[in-house]
């Protein structure tokens, strides 16, 4: 066994007193990972030396173009609606938000894209980076971490006024990216786990969101790995009140194959990885 590991079991078997403890978490790789990436007051010093490196032109100009580009492919705008707000009291939206399984047959329209994808992860204000000629910092919809934006989102259209297919959203232009044309309904049911407690089927789109780790952890360290789980969650909840509020479903999906999944939106499942699956239909 790891000596990490040993440290770990050692440290939570001294607070192990009923039937939740240890004992059910000897060989975690999570609580192993978690315990390590505390900071105290050396950690956290050495951490902030790492941070003020990375306060300089270079990383300055780099981390602000945080957007993953597919030049080659069909590109799809959504300018004639980012001027429209979708009408929607936040605490009732709140107060309904529920997972939503059962769908019926539904088209997507081309405006409830751009809301899912623009309230998700969208561009909201951008501000001069000082010292950087003509560059910017670009804040979006969710807190991140150093403003450093790790996450990429690639949603699958099964019904809709576009063509069924992968795409891939680009914030800084206000559209998505056509990758792949096609129903993909028969490979996601394989891949992710959702029949049949959610009606696959029936549903117009599946959402999944990626990240790229080095975006955050090249500040971080081990401890931006945390930011990165947390802003997929802001994500997630974003999609979930935008769905809500468009009178459409939504629901998390926890269990599908990594590696399949990331074939499947074609990235490398290393340096870029899945991180969440959102599956998006019209309840019953």
């Amino acid at each position: 066994m790891k000596t990490q590991h040993i440290f770990v079991r050692q440290e939570y078997d001294k607070i192990d007193f009923g039937a939740y403890g240890s004992k059910n978490f000897r060989d975690s790789q999570a609580l192993t990972f978690h315990e390590f990436s505390k900071l105290d007051r050396w950690s956290s010093r050495i951490l902030g030396l790492s941070i003020e490196s990375f306060n300089s032109e270079m990383y300055h100009s780099r981390a602000s173009q945080a957007y993953k580009p597919y030049p080659a492919h069909h590109f799809i705008s959504f300018d004639e609606y980012k001027d429209a707000i979708p009408h929607a009291n936040l605490f009732e939206t709140i107060r309904k938000r529920r997972s939503r399984r059962i769908y019926k047959s539904y088209n997507l329209t081309l405006q409830e894209f751009f809301y899912l994808c623009h309230y998700a992860y969208g561009i909201s204000a951008k501000a001069a980076i000082k010292g950087v000629d003509h560059g910017h910092w670009y804040y979006r919809n969710v807190p991140s971490g150093g403003g450093l934006f790790p996450l990429e989102i690639y949603p699958v259209i099964l019904t809709g006024e576009c063509e069924a297919g992968i795409y891939h959203y680009r914030p800084d232009k206000n559209g998505v990216e056509l990758l792949l044309k096609n129903n993909f309904y028969d490979t996601i049911r394989k891949i992710i786990t959702a029949e049949p407690m959610v009606k696959l089927e029936s549903a117009c789109a599946v959402i999944f969101v990626s990240g790229l780790f080095e975006r955050t952890m090249i500040k971080y360290g081990e401890r931006g790995y945390r930011f990165i789980l947390q802003e997929t969650g802001f994500v997630a909840q974003n999609i979930s009140l935008v769905c809500e509020a468009l009178g459409l479903g939504s629901c998390m999906i926890g269990g599908y194959l990594d590696n399949a999944v990331n074939d499947f939106i074609g990235i490398d499942g290393l340096f870029e990885t899945i991180l969440n699956v959102i599956v998006i239909g019209k309840p019953e």
